[in-house]
């Protein structure tokens, strides 16, 4: 999994902070597959709040396929609408 900022000192504290905050089986799991990480987890970790949840969107839906086969299919789903599928892990 590749996070990507732009390439200040402090977009890369960052980006660092956040990797860390990720499951190491789901950045495992994500591994290969282009994926952006978006929401309310970066205030939460700059601000040293609970992550509550991570929202991650996909550029096509063959991105988001390999990774629900990879990551999400053993995972109790909870709610699925048009453009969002939420998981339970």
């Amino acid at each position: 999994m590749n996070i990507i900022f732009n390439q200040t000192d402090e977009a890369k504290r960052v980006s660092r902070m956040v990797a860390a905050k990720i499951p190491k089986d789901l950045r495992d799991g994500l591994d290969g597959i282009n994926a952006f990480l978006c929401g309310g987890v970066f205030v939460s970790i700059l601000s040293g709040d609970k992550i509550r949840d991570l929202d991650f969107f996909f550029p096509s839906e063959e991105e988001y396929g390999k990774a629900y086969l990879k990551i999400c299919v053993p995972i109790e789903k909870k709610l699925e609408t048009f453009n969002a599928v939420n998981f339970k892990i």
